[in-house]
């Protein structure tokens, strides 16, 4: 992995921070919060057009290496993308028998759930999502 390596290694935390530090000068008044509904579904929207190219990077990488599984990958998913659930689970798939891992444990999902959870909240107590969605992203931790 080279060409991309950077890129796929960096954290989509830097999405929600990007985001977050265009609001870090407004106030946390009444008269800000309309900005709380555009500013959760423009990160939402970038989060996941991260992930999707992400994704797509790694498979690319995967099939740069592999030259089976581009021809599977160019047959099946290269025209249709990543958007679906479906085809996002059909490649995970591929993707943990061409690297020979088995499914995570139910102990290590929780873990990888939590700590995603846990740097989700901290990145909001740091910034005024916290004062216009207090409830909703406490109530995050205990889901």
């Amino acid at each position: 992995m080279t060409k991309h390596e950077d890129f796929i290694n960096s954290s989509i935390e830097a999405v929600m921070l990007e985001g977050l530090s265009a609001i870090i000068s407004i106030d946390t008044g009444i008269e800000s919060y309309p900005l709380n509904d555009y500013l959760l579904k423009t990160i939402f929207l970038q989060m996941t057009g991260f992930q999707e190219q992400k994704f797509k990077c790694i498979v690319w990488e995967m099939a740069t290496e592999d030259f089976e599984f581009r021809r599977d990958f160019l047959r099946e998913y290269a025209t249709q993308g990543f958007s679906t659930y479906e085809s996002k689970k059909s490649i995970y798939q591929k993707l943990m028998i061409l690297l020979d891992r088995d499914e995570f444990s139910e102990s290590e999902r929780k873990e990888i759930v939590n700590q995603a959870k846990d740097s989700v909240c901290s990145i909001f107590n740091e910034s005024n999502l916290q004062y216009w969605n207090g409830t909703p992203i406490m109530n995050l931790r205990v889901i």
